[in-house]
């Protein structure tokens, strides 16, 4: 067996982790929100697609130094027509200006949605920390909700290669 102080370590990453996998293999289509122009947007207007989702914040550093990283991934792909880049951040509505500025700063590509304050999205999926890189299969389910950051490209690559080459088994009946 193992001591009190062991099993206390263990306990405490086993907890950090638990939320991670409680979503993976479930359906994503369980939420909604607006795009830039206020159009909400669910995860079924994706169906058949894979869906890689980047979670930030305007005011998030960390986040805005993958936008390089995560603008060639997104260039690679650019001619294939089975994924969707997602951007969704976690600014408040109050500053959907800044938001809108930002997107347009950056020129960043994809769907960009916004989570108020992380009330739709980022709380029900228990995302504390940012960024954060999340995969959806074709089928609508969670497939990794923590992705290589952009900047680690060919480890990311390898989660969408893979992603996209998988193929539902009811498609093959």
């Amino acid at each position: 067996t193992f001591p009190p102080s062991v099993k206390k370590k263990y306990h405490q990453v086993y907890e950090s982790f638990i939320g991670d996998t409680a979503f993976v293999g479930k359906s994503s289509y369980d939420f909604s929100l607006p795009d830039t122009s206020g159009k909400m947007v669910s995860m079924k207007d994706f169906k058949g697609k894979v869906i890689f989702i980047d979670v930030w914040a305007t005011w998030c550093g960390p986040c805005r130094g993958q936008f390089p990283y995560l603008k060639e991934i997104e260039e690679e792909y650019r001619d294939n027509k089975d994924i969707v880049f997602v951007g969704i951040s976690t600014d408040k509505l109050k500053d959907k200006q800044k938001w809108l500025k930002l997107i347009q700063k950056e020129n960043l590509k994809g769907v960009q949605l916004l989570d108020d304050f992380g009330k739709a999205f980022g709380r029900k999926y228990q995302i504390m920390s940012i960024p954060r890189f999340l995969l959806i299969d074709k089928q609508g389910n969670w497939i990794e909700i923590r992705c290589p950051m952009p900047e680690a490209k060919e480890e990311l690559k390898r989660y969408l290669d893979k992603a996209l080459g998988e193929t539902s088994l009811t498609l093959i009946r």
